[in-house]
């Protein structure tokens, strides 16, 4: 310890200094002033170095975690931008005018057509398949030809009455191409089925002797497709591609077998199922 009078080094256990005699108590207090500060600052920076790298860890795994959730929106924006371009019109060609691709439209109505199919066959399953008889509640059509007692007996409601003896004649020249029967039901259907006997059922006689429908278009709920039938006095059946919600069947001529002895297109009956 040196003395603070003469300034000369004694053992750190002297009470006075071994050369001027003074007491070195103020030197002993001032020392273990010092030491006690000097451990107190060893300390602070111990623990002030520790918070600090404790501090740091934690600052670089949040970094890293930040840096990860960056990356990764990033990625997922360019993937965006990359799809958004496959799918765009180059600005460049639409500037310049070129003309773009017309776009499809997949969910445009499907075209429904007509089928003949046996009618004994669909008369034994419709049940099963939960069709019925549809209420036709009004008959018109484009023309008729006129009774000799000026009645209505070949009127389009001759062709809805199930009965053989009667049938709806166009009125128009020749075979009455162009020529409608327009059936209007109590409601809307789905149709599937329409049953049809064609020409005059009177006698087989009668049937020869006037027109007889060959090829028919048929008009479902905005759909027409156009149907040919055999020269057989026979029931048709025109099974639907699919089922027709609509509240009207539109049937018209298009050409017909020649009548030997007359010149009128005969409908004998119509009848319509669906549910």
């Amino acid at each position: 310890m040196k003395c603070p009078y003469c300034g000369q080094k004694n053992d750190l256990d002297e009470e006075k200094c071994v050369y001027c005699g003074k007491s070195l108590k103020r030197a002993h207090k001032e020392q273990n002033i010092i030491l006690t500060g000097m451990i107190a600052i060893v300390f602070v920076l111990l623990i002030g170095t520790a918070a600090f790298m404790f501090a740091m860890r934690g600052l670089d795994m949040s970094l890293i975690d930040q840096n990860t959730i960056n990356t990764a929106i990033a990625e997922a924006q360019d993937d965006a931008e990359e799809t958004a371009d496959s799918t765009a019109v180059p600005e460049a060609a639409a500037a310049e005018g070129q003309e773009q691709p017309e776009p499809t439209q997949e969910a445009a109505e499907v075209q429904v057509g007509g089928t003949l199919v046996n009618a004994s066959d669909i008369r034994e399953v419709m049940d099963l398949q939960g069709y019925s008889r549809a209420v036709i509640t009004d008959a018109q059509a484009t023309s008729t030809t006129p009774a000799d007692d000026g009645s209505d007996l070949y009127g389009p409601q001759s062709a809805i009455d199930d009965s053989d003896d009667t049938s709806w004649q166009e009125g128009a020249d020749g075979q009455g191409v162009g020529e409608q029967l327009i059936l209007t039901l109590d409601r809307d259907y789905s149709v599937k089925y329409v049953f049809l006997k064609l020409g005059s059922w009177t006698s087989d006689n009668s049937y020869y002797s006037n027109n007889r429908p060959e090829t028919l278009n048929v008009t479902v709920g905005g759909n027409t497709f156009s149907i040919s039938f055999p020269d057989e006095k026979t029931e048709y059946c025109i099974e639907l591609s699919q089922d027709v919600t609509t509240n009207q069947v539109v049937l018209q001529i298009q050409n017909a077998y020649v009548g030997s002895a007359w010149d009128d297109t005969c409908i004998t009956n119509v009848e319509i199922e669906g549910y």
